[in-house]
């Protein structure tokens, strides 16, 4: 190939990864703790990833499940550390709060698990 036709492969690429960049609506979030009440997962709007962990607890109150219907994530689909849901009443689902998670990723973990789900009663 001569050196005009790498050029042009070189630049369609660019091109290519460039528009690929700006359709993505990527924000990366840091290690966030969401506890006591539902309306604190609104600062996980939009995160599609989350570097470090994330720590959903002590929602002991909540009387009802709908409380948890406003919330879904589809958007989050990695979380580079541990993930943790503790004393969380009427959750019944977690699959329905990250439907398109696809990495928990363990670089810290809590007694060697990325997936810590404790003292939840209603989980199905």
């Amino acid at each position: 190939m001569s050196e005009r036709g790498m050029y042009v492969v070189r630049s369609s690429v660019l091109y290519f990864l460039v528009l690929c960049f700006l359709q993505c609506q990527c924000k990366v979030c840091p290690t966030m703790d969401v506890r006591n009440v539902p309306k604190r997962m609104d600062k996980l709007r939009n995160c599609t990833e989350i570097q470090g962990n994330l720590m959903i607890v002590l929602m002991e109150t909540v009387v009802d499940e709908s409380a948890f219907d406003p919330y879904t994530f589809p958007e989050l689909k990695k979380i580079s550390g541990y993930l943790l849901f503790f004393r969380i009443r009427k959750l019944t689902s977690v699959a329905r709060l990250f439907p398109n998670l696809r990495v928990i990723g363990g670089s810290e973990t809590i007694l060697d698990y990325s997936l810590i789900i404790y003292d939840m009663p209603d989980i199905k």
